[in-house]
């Protein structure tokens, strides 16, 4: 009787259903709970949707999320529930539950965010649908034009997101600014071939000491044949990206976007050759003596892999300013990263940065750099860094 351990019962049921039949059982109990007239059990039935919904249940969701008199904390949480099942439904509900002139604001915005996760596949109409909300209409709210661009990270895209993200750099709005800045780094910067051979080995992958066969070994081989031409195919694209986010690291008059645009260019260097003009927009802020810019151009420089990232770091932890040396040795453990998978660095380098930092840990008097230490040193994973972690 009590609502919130109802809440908590119906939430838990989805959690932990652990095979088909049980899964069944709950979605059962579940499903008829997404009607009940408490709007809290109806949203705990819908949280707990997440984990058990399957093709069976997208009739019983569909009709509660287009109901405009259901809650609507519900039929967000149901519409995202298709969303993460991937249904070809999901798209045009989504579309339609994101009404941006009359809509709930989380209901709206939980739409918009989930079209940048159900991407192009189902309906191709997306692109043009959230390029719409984030610049054609007119009077629609800063947070839904924010979303609506940061989308386009999601869906991935270099070809679809370029132009949207590239554009909302330069807006007038800084939340639409920040969300670019966020979104660049998170787009898809492989060739086709480098997608390719990515999902002939993630079987592979899966399970240690498994060889790969000698037909996907010959596979892979023609493949990467193909790398470098589409590579050059990819660098006018890439380079206006890397060229918009040095622009908007340089003069923004916003901190939070001059930051993201640093972590970008270096998530962009890592995964293609064509980012070196944003290694040269890192270096030129390390170079400034701008508290706070030129920290995160350091760590942007460790994702990266850049090969002045080691010694830049171990200058930064011997800095007076704490932040400065906080952000150099968070950036050793970001070189020296053992599950690092973009540009790893050596073993030579590997053990520099583990012992900078056990030295560190041992001898820095400010609490919080031995606490990053730390952090860094469980980065870099050497077994022996346990007892002094402890």
């Amino acid at each position: 009787k009590q609502v919130f351990v109802q809440e908590a019962a119906l939430i838990t049921m989805g959690r932990v259903a652990a095979n088909d039949e049980q899964r069944a059982i709950a979605r059962t109990v579940l499903t008829k709970k997404l009607s009940h007239r408490n709007h809290l059990i109806a949203r705990a039935a819908a949280l707990g949707m997440f984990y058990v919904a399957d093709d069976t249940s997208i009739l019983d969701m569909y009709k509660i999320a287009v109901d405009e008199d259901a809650p609507e904390d519900v039929r967000a949480f149901l519409a995202l529930t298709m969303t993460n099942l991937k249904h070809p439904m999901a798209p045009q509900l989504l579309k339609q539950l994101a009404d941006t002139k009359k809509g709930y604001y989380e209901l709206v915005g939980a739409a918009i965010m989930g079209l940048g996760f159900v991407g192009l596949e189902n309906d191709p109409g997306v692109a043009d649908f959230l390029k719409d909300v984030a610049f054609g209409k007119k009077k629609v709210r800063t947070k839904y034009r924010a979303l609506a661009v940061e989308s386009f990270g999601r869906i991935g895209s270099l070809a679809v997101g370029r132009e949207p993200i590239v554009k909302g750099l330069t807006d007038r709005e800084t939340d639409v600014r920040r969300s670019a800045a966020t979104a660049a780094g998170v787009l898809d910067f492989r060739t086709e071939a480098e997608r390719q051979i990515d999902a002939i080995k993630a079987p592979y992958e899966e399970y240690e000491g498994i060889p790969i066969s000698p037909e996907d070994e010959i596979r892979i081989k023609t493949l990467e044949t193909q790398i470098r031409a589409q590579q050059q195919d990819l660098a006018k694209n890439i380079k206006s990206v890397v060229h918009a986010l040095g622009k908007a690291m340089k003069n923004d008059s916003d901190g939070f976007v001059r930051r993201m645009a640093a972590v970008s260019l270096g998530r962009i260097r890592a995964q293609t050759p064509h980012g070196e003009l944003g290694i040269r927009y890192l270096k030129q802020a390390i170079k400034k003596d701008r508290i706070g810019m030129r920290e995160f151009a350091l760590l942007s420089l460790s994702i990266a892999g850049d090969e002045t990232a080691l010694e830049t770091a171990k200058e930064f932890a011997k800095n007076r300013n704490p932040s400065t040396r906080g952000a150099g040795v968070i950036a050793l453990g970001l070189i020296a990263n053992k599950d690092r998978e973009h540009r790893p660095c050596t073993e030579e380098q590997r053990a520099d940065a583990d012992t900078t930092l056990r030295k560190i840990l041992g001898k820095d008097k400010h609490p919080y750099i031995r606490g990053y230490a730390c952090l860094a040193l469980g980065m870099v994973g050497s077994g022996d860094s346990a007892k002094l972690i402890q």
